[in-house]
């Protein structure tokens, strides 16, 4: 198995880096919101996170193996390394859950949202 890792890159790069992602990891130890990951379920790649809001409020709800406890890199490689080993079907069936989660973070449908809370 090959894994690349892109630290840094052009911007105009990223498209094409995200064309040959399979899974995304996302390191952070203190985020708000993670629109990172959004766009990467958008884009049907699953991501691992640590257990801190806003990532674990985003992928809980796809599937709780997405989240590791902070800080604990072993966990956090261990399930990239089980993402990756995934068959064909059943990472197709990850990706779709992604997409749909995804679409809970449409612009469209905050902003409903938001007018109904400030309504009420």
């Amino acid at each position: 198995m090959k894994v690349n890792v892109s630290p840094h890159f052009q911007i105009e790069d990223l498209p094409l880096l995200l064309k040959k992602t399979k899974v995304g990891v996302f390191p952070s130890f203190a985020e708000g919101f993670g629109l990172a990951i959004v766009e990467q379920l958008a884009l049907g790649i699953p991501v691992v996170a640590f257990d801190i809001p806003g990532p674990s409020d985003i992928l809980k709800p796809i599937e709780n193996s997405l989240i590791v406890p902070v800080g604990d890199i072993n966990a956090m490689i261990e399930r990239l390394n089980s993402l990756l080993s995934l068959s064909e079907e059943d990472y197709w069936k990850l990706a779709v859950k992604c997409i749909e989660r995804a679409h809970d973070f449409k612009n469209e449908k905050i902003a409903n949202q938001f007018i109904e809370i400030y309504k009420s």
